[in-house]
């Protein structure tokens, strides 16, 4: 079973680091294959770890995202960017 295979079926039992450390051991295998990052990305998404999601997203939209990907990220990469937004507001204001 591939690496990829692995993270997947992790990340559908919930087991997100699990699913994280096979991403990146995708990601580090083929370099080149920009799925990894959206992988990991909605991993940190489902751990709350905004920022680490936005990078990968980030990434993965500079290696060529398939067609049909494209809106679908900037769309998660828009709500990201407003969570962020809100949760920075809320710490200054605490």
């Amino acid at each position: 079973m591939t690496t990829t295979v692995r993270g997947l079926l992790a990340f559908y039992e919930q087991k997100y680091d699990e699913s994280i450390n096979f991403f990146k051991k995708s990601a580090a295998e083929a370099p080149d294959v920009c799925m990894n990052r959206v992988w990991l990305a909605k991993c940190y998404t489902r751990q709350n770890k905004l920022r680490e999601a936005r990078e990968e997203l980030r990434t993965a939209l500079k290696m060529g995202v398939p067609e049909p990907e494209i809106e679908r990220i900037n769309k998660a990469l828009a709500e990201i960017n407003e969570k962020i937004g809100k949760d920075r507001g809320k710490y200054f204001l605490e």
